[in-house]
Order: structure tokens, then sequence, then C-alpha cells
């Protein structure tokens, strides 16, 4: 695999463009196609038929518009449209062979609009009872969630689109914050119950997302916009019908549902934050003429000569008489772009932009329903108060850390999210429906760092000073087209969806540059201070610069199918019985180049610290030459451009070329590689009530893990390149007990066995360099999976449409652990697996309704969730050596990495339906967590507690356009991560975020 070949950019930037033309295309399509139903004088009623004591659609159920010869049949998900009614108020008639009629009466249709009716039927032995209700709209989105919740055989929790609104939420990250036991870690990755990366998964629509993160397994939530989602569940128990590779939780994005109507929808706002817009100063790198559509136009592309010569390497000793070689290391040296150093530029205000348009169609008289969806956002983040220190633990009887650094922080960065969405639905027959859906998101970010301070090593004596410079550019995406199939064939149920997903990470030309440099002061006679500053790069102190390219690309092809069927009967219920196959083949390509500079010590003599000119041409490759030319015992030396030449006359003769900055390709042999994981499983669930009001759900899951790496590292003469590392077969046993103990109040008790794969990244044996700490990260393929025993409890009480009262347990033990350790003095972090770690909590949630404090309270609305949660994790021997030697009674355990001690969530709203005012005041704080495990026996760093206080106004104006205003980080808090010694606290790292100001307009039709 080539590293960053042009060619393959090009046509990853061409066949991206194209998705987001043909995104446009579909939208503008699909709205020119709506002439006929827009313009319609009739109108529909549609709805959903749902069993009143197991909350399962009743598929089949007769639908009649009384009056008329008109009606319909719900399908396999319940739901039912009748269309193209005459307007004016009907009676509507439900009825299913086993259950009770129900007359919905006072429907009202109106042309162009279609009425939502919300129908449970009633078991019923006796047929021709009749049961007549009034027609109720379904409004309540977030009731509607804690209705699936209630009859779920799951534990789960879940934020709708309703409430990601209330927020101001504008990606997944941040919406995720709200839901009880979860949190975001560098605002991108999502922590439930204090589990991240591994110990979670990420779905959209049901189908795993591959992850785009180089190291890890999490995949960035701020990836995906909520402009598309209709909601986002997080399921924390396991059942044997879905994969076992999760423990905190399992994060579904499910996407906007397809429209029963007309709909159409625009948003657009403006966000303004002191600290970051409107800036002259801002911190910023050299742009492409694409970034504004998170591409690269090819700018920072490695040069094709570099990228195809697997040796690039000339040293300045061999070209110094040599001049193939000296022009072959001068041309090497002038192929990269020159630009060093940040550059300060206005920033403009934060832009968000989002519009979606759904239509459902007659085809051969089956409703064709349609969505697309497009969203396009843009964020400028800066500070210029950072902070960064390292440590080191003193020698004995010592009472304070020493800073070994001590750097001021300058950061901006530049990010643009956009994202499309296109679905269809078709129902063939009521019994028989198929959905297809493609999903796009894109994300290019830019950032630029200056650093500059003390640092307390060898070498740096006296008032000599350290300063670093980093440009970043990162574009990442995620694609996913899905098929899925839903047939009835009585008695059975058969469930299939097939998913292709690709997300990609593409990080082109990351260019770091640090030096060193001394303000010397000097007096003359007169008594006059001068100041001079003295520039130099100690390339044994801290890495050369270089120039970055990595590469990664994951993919998913996954195929799921199921089957349910009624078993029989006990004690007068169904036994269903579930059973299915899954396959998911997952594949990965990593490449990393690192080109380095080196240079010749004597040009750094009257250089002025000016990075992009010290590494011009006039600096790089041969600088300049001298010939000599030998006369009898005389020898003569003539300075000469280069590429001079000079008629000898025959004396003897010859060139020495001085050369200035060279570059090397400092690969290792694990740099590139490519990495697979096929999981096969089959399942067995049985659904049954033991009791009346005692539901069990039980069964096992056989899954068949098979991972291997294709690397140089691994080739001999004997087994090739590939590596098989893990190959396993794992039962994962799941039961479940829901006792009601009234119709709105439960009882849950759940048991499962899940598992969390060492990813491709830790088992290849390849090492990372991180920037600034200069941690290096290596991987193992020694690995092996950790295998976790789930047990949950909770308490749920539905007290009434939207509201309810929760407590819930938590407790998990797991076997081999991955866990990173510190594994030399060197900052050499090596994953591995530890003996045990075992985390527990306890699950607070509220959400009611103030109304019973008077009539003047009925439009305010209280919710708030609280997690407390402990964890342990045993110390690897080696970093527990290092501790005791500083502290003979360090705790041989420590935190999960991630994992908060308490999380709490509040908010108060008020939705006033009558004037069109929803206004939201949130809150929410995690406890201190465990950032990063230090080195040499230095205490653990931590990120401090960080409240956010942030407000939201939604504000109909006319008809469906709305203003919304928002307020964020009202407290003005930052981000801080300390290290505590001797009741002392040393800030690792600290900047801030500044206050936000948001206002926008949406319209909805």
């Amino acid at each position: 695999m080539r590293m960053c070949n042009w060619g393959n950019m090009r046509h990853r930037f061409i066949g991206d463009r194209k998705i987001s033309l043909l995104l446009f295309g579909l939208v503008i399509l699909l709205m020119v196609g709506t002439y006929p139903t827009a313009w319609a004088k009739s109108g529909n009623i549609s709805g959903h038929v749902i069993d009143k004591e197991t909350g399962e659609p009743v598929i089949g159920a007769s639908i009649q518009i009384m009056g008329t010869q008109m009606g319909g049949m719900a399908d396999l998900d319940g739901n039912f449209m009748v269309q193209r009614i005459p307007g004016g108020t009907y009676t509507v008639m439900v009825s299913a062979v086993g259950y009770s009629k129900v007359e919905v009466s006072e429907v009202a249709v109106q042309p162009d609009n279609s009425t939502r009716l919300e129908i449970t039927l009633e078991p019923q032995a006796m047929e021709g009872k009749k049961i007549t209700v009034t027609a109720r709209a379904l409004e309540n989105t977030e009731a509607n969630l804690l209705r699936q919740r209630q009859k779920s055989v799951t534990i789960s929790d879940a934020i709708s689109a309703e409430a990601i609104s209330r927020s101001g939420s504008g990606d997944a990250a941040d919406a995720l914050e709200r839901v009880t036991g979860a949190s975001v870690v560098d605002g991108s990755f999502v922590v439930v119950r204090g589990l991240g990366g591994r110990y979670g998964n990420a779905k959209i629509n049901g189908s795993v997302i591959p992850t785009p993160d180089p190291d890890g397994r999490a995949v960035p939530m701020d990836l995906f916009p909520t402009s598309m989602l209709d909601n986002i569940t997080v399921e924390k128990t396991f059942s044997p019908d879905k994969p076992g590779n999760f423990s905190g939780g399992s994060v579904d994005l499910n996407t906007k549902s397809l429209p029963e109507e007309l709909t159409l929808s625009f948003s657009t706002s403006v966000k303004y934050n002191p600290e970051s817009n409107l800036r002259d100063d801002f911190l910023a790198a050299p742009r492409s003429s694409t970034d504004w559509m998170g591409f690269d136009d090819g700018m920072r592309e490695i040069p094709e000569l570099l990228d195809s010569d697997q040796n690039i390497g000339v040293s300045p000793g061999e070209a110094q008489y040599n001049p193939e070689a000296a022009y072959r290391l001068d041309t090497l040296a002038s192929q990269l772009k020159s630009t060093w150093e940040p550059k300060s530029r206005p920033s403009p205000l934060n832009q968000s932009y989002s519009f979606t348009f759904g239509n459902n169609y007659l085809l051969l008289d089956r409703p064709l329903g349609v969505l697309a969806s497009l969203s396009y956002s843009t964020d400028y983040s800066f500070y210029n108060d950072g902070h960064i220190s390292r440590y080191s633990r003193p020698g004995a009887g010592g009472t304070a850390l020493t800073a070994e650094t001590d750097l001021t922080d300058i950061r901006g960065k530049e990010e643009v999210l956009w994202g499309g969405l296109v679905s269809a639905s078709y129902p063939l027959h009521p019994n028989h429906k198929f959905t297809g859906q493609f999903v796009y998101n894109r994300q290019g970010s830019q950032s630029a760092r200056y650093l500059t301070g003390e640092v307390n090593e060898s070498g740096f004596t006296g008032n000599r000073r350290f300063e670093t410079r980093t440009i970043e550019y990162v574009e990442q995406s995620v694609r996913s087209f899905q098929l899925r199939g839903e047939h009835f064939l009585a008695p059975f149920r058969v469930d299939w969806n097939g998913a292709v997903t690709r997300s990609d990470r593409s990080e082109p030309d990351v260019r770091d540059f640090s030096n060193d440099y001394a303000i010397n002061e000097t007096i003359n006679e007169y008594g006059d201070t001068t100041y001079d500053t003295t520039y130099g790069i100690s390339t044994n102190q801290y890495d050369s610069p270089s120039h970055y390219f990595r590469d990664v690309e994951e993919n998913n092809d996954e195929v799921n199918g199921k089957v349910s069927f009624p078993l029989g009967r006990l004690n007068g219920r169904e036994i269903k019985f579930t059973t299915g196959l899954s396959y998911l083949e997952n594949k990965r390509d990593f490449s990393q180049l690192r080109i380095q500079y080196n240079e010749n010590p004597g040009l750094l003599f009257g250089w002025d610290g000016d990075a992009d000119y010290f590494y011009s041409d006039e600096y790089n490759g041969i600088v300049d030459s001298t010939i000599t030319i030998q006369v009898r015992d005389t020898v003569y030396f003539i300075d000469v451009p280069p590429y001079y030449v000079l008629d000898t006359l025959g004396f003897d003769t010859f060139r020495n070329y001085n050369i200035g900055a060279y570059i090397i390709r400092n690969d290792q042999a694990g740099s590139t590689f490519s990495g697979e994981q096929k999981v096969f499983a089959w399942f067995g669930m049985t659904e049954l009530d033991l009791l009346p009001k005692l539901k069990f759900v039980g069964g096992a899951r056989y899954e068949v893990t098979d991972m291997s790496i294709t690397s140089a590292f691994f080739e001999t003469d004997t087994t090739g390149p590939r590596a098989d590392l893990i190959n396993v077969k794992d039962w994962l046993p799941s039961a479940s007990l829901t006792y009601g103990l009234t119709e709105r109040m439960n009882i849950r008790m759940a048991y499962g066995r899940t598992l969390a794969r060492p990813t491709i990244r830790e088992l290849s044996p390849m090492f990372t360099y991180e920037f600034v700490k200069g941690f290096i990260y290596l991987g193992n393929p020694d690995l092996k999976r950790t295998l976790i025993d789930n047990l949950d409890f909770r308490w749920e009480w539905f007290t009434g449409p939207g509201e309810i009262l929760a407590v819930s347990g938590f407790y998990k033990y797991f076997a081999d652990p991955i866990e990173k350790a510190i594994v030399s003095d060197h900052f050499q972090i090596k994953y591995q697996n530890v003996d045990h770690a075992v985390v527990y909590g306890l699950e607070l949630e509220a959400r009611e309704n103030l109304g019973f404090l008077g009539n003047l309270w009925r439009n305010f609305n209280v919710e708030g969730n609280f997690t407390w949660a402990k964890s342990e994790v045993k110390i690897p021997d080696y970093e527990l050596r290092k501790r005791r030697d500083h502290d003979p009674n360090a705790s041989d355990t420590r935190p999960l990495n991630g994992q908060s001690p308490y999380i709490v969530n509040l908010n108060l709203n008020y939705n006033n339906h009558g004037s069109g005012t929803d206004a939201t005041l949130l809150y929410g704080v995690f406890g201190k967590r465990l950032s990063e495990v230090s080195e040499g026996g230095v205490p653990d760093v931590f990120e401090q507690p960080r409240p956010d206080l942030d407000f939201t106004l939604s504000q109909r104006i006319m008809g469906g356009l709305k203003f919304k205003l928002g307020i964020g980080n009202i407290l003005d808090s930052k981000v801080k991560k300390t290290i505590e010694f001797k009741d002392v606290e040393y800030v690792v790292q600290e900047y801030s975020r500044g206050r936000s100001i948001s206002m926008g307009l949406s319209y909805t039709l």
C-alpha cells in the first residue's frame, strides 16, 4: 500500500465530490416530484397499532373508515396509512382477531395533511367487545421513546430529536452528554458508565460503524450532525440478538424516519465566541482551495518522488564529493513545502445550515416513502491562554514535583462538518417491506499550535528555552449503504439487513518543528543593555523537524438475519423464540510515513529563528560548492555556484559540495499494515411470561472471531508477512427478568456475558509518537480478548406521558482487560492484558411535569440524572514497582481511563404550545476522571470537573417559522488537567473555552 499516493487521493476526492453532487441532485429531484401530492385536495390517516400488554405491533390489524369504503391494514411494524380521504371528521374502526375492537371518534382530516393515531388493542377472549376513544395525535416524541423503553427487552436509555433540539446540540457527541450515565471525552468519544473505547460500540440504524480513529476503537461522535437524527438509543444490557462486543453501552444512531406526508424544513444559525470568532490573531495554517468542503485539494500531498522512492536518504558525506549523489540530495530536499510557521488571520463567525425534505407517494397503490437531508457547519475554536507542563518525581525525601517542561500554549482550529442522508421505503405488501438508505458524513479540520517555555533537562542549562510548532490537517468520513427487509409469513417473522460501511481518515503532511533559543543580555561600557537572541536545533533533546503522512481506512461488510416464531403458550401467553445468524468482516489498512530533516550544524550560525526561512531553498540541499585546483604543490580554492562549469585547462581539479538541510525517510517495519477481523455468530433467544406479570428473556450467542495482520514486521522466509493473532470461539449467555408491579412500573434484573476485542492497531507491533508530551505507544501482537460478566438492576416508574422515575444499579467483572502500561523509563507505553478489573455503580433518573404544583407550573418540566460509578483495575507489575519505589504504600489498583466517579445532568424546561415558546436551562458536570497514566512513578493525571451551564430558547414567529437563541458555557469553565502530590495541585494542561451566543432561524412546512 502506497502512502498518500496522489492518484488515490484524487480518486477519493473526485468520488466524494460526486457523492455530494448526487445528494444535492436527489433532494431537488424529490422536491420536483412532490407536485401531485402537495396540491392534492385530500388528506391521510396514519397510525400505529400495538398490543396493550406486550407493546408488540399487531400485524394485519384491520382499519376501516366508517361510512366509507376506505380502509387499510397494519404492516409488520403495526403501522398503517389510509390515503386520499376527503376533508372532514370520521370515526375509525380498528380490529384484529383475538382483540377487542376499538372505535376512534372525531378524527379530523384536513387537505394536504396527515392525522396520526396511536391505537392500543386489548387481548380479548370473547369477541364483540368494543371500546370507543377520542382521536389523539402522537406529538410527544420523548413520550414515544419512553413507551418503547417500557416494553424493551433490554435496559436502555435514549434521547429524542425533540430533546436534542432543546439542548442546542449540533452533533451526536454533544447530545450524548445528556444521556444518563454518559459523558464525552475530548469532545468526540463517548464513555458510558465509565467505559469507553473498546468497551462500547457504535451503530447507525443497527449496523456497526467502523472507526476512522487511528489508535482506538471508539467512533468519534462529532462526525454525525444531529439534524439527520430522529433519536439516539444507548443499550446498557446485552441480549443474544445483538453483537456481544460491548459492556458500557451500545450506541445506536437512528436517522430520520420516513415521512407520511410532505415534510420540508430548513434551519440556519450563527454562533459567536469572543475567544474564537472575529479575531485578527487567530492562529492558522495555509488553506487549500477545497478545505471549505472538508477535502484537501492536493496541496498537502506527498510528492510522487518521495512516495515512490523507498530509500530517499542520501548522506552529506556521500554527497560531498559525488555530483550525482549531491544533485539527488538537492532534488529530494526541495520536494516538500517550506511552510512551518503558523500564521495569524481573521476568524469569522461559526455557521450551520440544514435542510430536510420528505414525502410519501403512491406507487402501484402502495405508499413509497422518501427522505433526503443535508447539513453543513463550520466551527472555529481558539485559545491563547493555554498551559502545558510535565513533571518528574523528587528524589528520596523530596516534597515537591519538579517541572521538566513548563510551556505556554496557543492553538487555533478550523472545522468543517457536513453530511447527507437519502432513504426510501416501499411495502410490496402489508407483510413485506423493503428499506434502503445511504448516509454520508465528512469532517475536515485544520489546527495550528505554538508552544514555548522552560525545559528543566540536561542541555537546557542557563537561560535556554524551548519552542515548537505543529501544523495539522485531518479529513475523515463515514459512509454507509444499508438495505433491510421485513417479512411476515404466518407464523414466522423474518428480518434481515445488509450494510456496507466505510470510514477513512487522512492526515496529509502534519508538520512538527522544534528548536531552542537563548536571550543573551549584554551591558556595554556606557551601561546600555542590549539583548541578543541565539537559536539552535538540538535533535538529541527533542525530535528533528519532520513531515508526517498517515492514512487509515476501515471497512465493514455486514449481514444479519433472524426468524421469530411462537413455540406455544404458557400461562395463556405466547412463547416467542428468535434465532438468527450474522457475519461481520472488518478490514483496516494503515500506513504511516515520517520524513525527517537533518541539518548541517554550521547552518545554525546566524539563523534568526524563522523556521520557514531556515528550510527555504537557500538552506536546503546544496548550499554552495568549492572547486579545488592543484597546480604542482599549490592548492587553490574557488567558491562557485553549484552548477558552475569551469575549464580547468588540464589541471587536477575536484568539487566539494557544501550541504545544508537534507531529508531522510524515517520508517519502521510495521508502519504500513493491513488487518482483518471476521466475526461469525449464531444466536437463540426465548421470550416468555413465567407468571402473568413476570417476563423472561434469555438465550445465548455463539461468536467465532478470527483476527490477522499482514505486515512487513511479521515477514519470514517460511510464513510470509501474515500473522494470525486471535482465533477464538465464545459462548455469550444472557438472561433477564422483568416484573410488572403495575401497568406503569417495572423491576428489571439482567445478566449477560460480553467481550472486548483488541483493535488491529493495538495488535500491530508498530509504534506511534505523540506530539508535545513525547510518549511512544507500542502495539502488542500477544494481546488476548477480554471477557466481561455484567449484572444489572433497574426499578422504573412511568408516572405519565414523557415522565419517569428510575433507579439502576450495575456490576461488571473484567477478565484480562487491556490497559496502557508503562514499560520503560523512556516514555514507552504498551498495550497489555492485566489480571482483572471491576466496575460498579448506581444511576438515578427523573423526568416530571411540574403541573402538580398548580396551573401556573403546567408548562414547566424538570429532568435530571445522576450517575455514581467506581472502577478498579489491577496495575501492571512494572508500573507498580515504579510507584512503590517512591511510595511503598501505593495502591495496586487505579480507576479505568476516562471513568468519572459521578455525572450530573439537570435541566428545567418551559414549553408553551399555545405561544410557541420553548426555553431550557441545562446544567451538567462530571467528577474528576483519569486522563492519562503518568510515567516514572509520578501520580496519574486527572481531568478536573468542568461544570457547564447552557440556555436555549425557541420562539414560534408565525406558521412554521421559529427563532432560536442559545448561550453556551455561561459559567466560562476551563479545561483543566492536574496531578495531586503531597496535597498540592500541579497543573498539567489548562485552557479556556469561552462563552458563546448563537442565533438562528428554522422553518418547517
